[in-house]
Order: structure tokens, then C-alpha cells, then sequence
């Protein structure tokens, strides 16, 4: 067979896989998946894909406080994000558990009350290191609002809100078995060492998908 046509037909055959593959790629399970204001994924898929989320965290001084204020920030915003985190009218961008250094753990359980626990930990922009602890998180059952306890961890503060004291609102009624959407606002988180004391801003907003869920 002459050369040229053999080397028309091995071109034509690779155009053909290249074209296949290119088709059956799966969108929407990496961080950008949920760019422009799309809902969050189905989680948990049998627990076969990566846990993902992302977080816009508010640290600012408690608004108000029975002695001086000791809040080391005057208030700051941290983003953890693919590149973009999370706010009220839209998911962002996902960062993926064990990718560039990411953790994502959590637990979306139930089908109303749901049962809510996750860790979200990552770098900003500013190369920060930043986590926010989900724990004994409790959404009611007309999928709107609940509690948790809260554990902070930044470069300026790590605090703990002690017990269920803080505030959790879902976004659009955007939870599910193995995915949230939503908001917190402690009114104070302080820090077992040092003493030092702030709040967990109420525009403080994350979301978990592909969690463990039933």
C-alpha cells in the first residue's frame, strides 16, 4: 500500500478515538463544574467520586461582647475556590479532596432532618491556609435552616464556637443526601489558647457535594 495512504488512514482512525473520548467526557465533577449560579451536583454517587467544595469564610469582631474586644482582625474574607468561592447567588468553583493540597470530608445524611458534618480545608489566593470544621450540624426538615458547632482555623485565629451555636441556612432549599449549599454565622468563636474572640461573619457561605449520603 503506498505510504501516503496508510498514513491518511492511521490520521483518520486516531481523529475517530480523539472524537469519541472528547464526547464522553463527564462535565460539571471538577471545580469549575458549578460556574454560574448551576446547582450543586448530586453527591455522594455511591461514594465512588472524590468529596469537593469550596468556602468564602468572614472573620470579623463579635458585633457585640460583654468586655474589650480582642477579635485580632478587623475583619477579613478568605477564599478557598477553583477560583471561586462560594456566595448566596452562586456555587463558585470546587476545589477537589487531595488535589493541590485540598481536604474535603463530609457527611450529608438523611432526608429531612438531615444530618450535616465536613471539613473544608485549603489555600486562598494569598496562599493562607484556612479550615472550617462542620460539626453536629443539624438541617430541619423544610430543608431551610439548622445548627452546628464551628471550628475556625486561620493564620490569625483558630477558634471554636464550644457547642451547636451557630446558625446554618441552606440556599434555595439546596440540600440533598450527599450535598449542601449554604450559609453559617457564628456570634462568636474563640480561641481555647489565647482567649481571643470573634464571629463567623452570616455571609460566610460553602458548599459540600459528593459526601457520604443516604
Amino acid at each position: 500500500m503506498n505510504r501516503a495512504v496508510v498514513l491518511s488512514v492511521v490520521l483518520s482512525s486516531v481523529g475517530a478515538v480523539t472524537a469519541a473520548c472528547s464526547g464522553s467526557s463527564v462535565s460539571g465533577t471538577g471545580g469549575a463544574g458549578g460556574a454560574g449560579g448551576a446547582e450543586p451536583a448530586a453527591g455522594g454517587a455511591g461514594g465512588t467520586l472524590p468529596a469537593q467544595g469550596n468556602l468564602t469564610l468572614i472573620v470579623q469582631p463579635p458585633s457585640s461582647s460583654s468586655g474589650p474586644p480582642n477579635c485580632p482582625v478587623p475583619g477579613l474574607t478568605y477564599v478557598i475556590g477553583n477560583p471561586d468561592g462560594p456566595n448566596g447567588t452562586s456555587p463558585g468553583d470546587r476545589v477537589i479532596d487531595g488535589e493541590r493540597g485540598a481536604k474535603v470530608k463530609c457527611s450529608v445524611q438523611g432526608n429531612g432532618p438531615y444530618s450535616v458534618s465536613g471539613t473544608i480545608q485549603g489555600l486562598t489566593p494569598e496562599g493562607e491556609s484556612v479550615t472550617l470544621i462542620i460539626m453536629n450540624g443539624v438541617i430541619d426538615a423544610d430543608k431551610r435552616a439548622g445548627s452546628a458547632r464551628i471550628t475556625v482555623n486561620t493564620p490569625q485565629l483558630a477558634g471554636d464556637s464550644n457547642e451547636a451555636g451557630c446558625t446554618l441556612s441552606v440556599i434555595a432549599q439546596q440540600i440533598k443526601p450527599g450535598s449542601l449549599w449554604a450559609t453559617v454565622f457564628c456570634p462568636s468563636i474563640t480561641s481555647p489558647t489565647t482567649g481571643q474572640s470573634c464571629s463567623v461573619g452570616s455571609l460566610t457561605t460553602f458548599v459540600l457535594e459528593n459526601c457520604e449520603g443516604s
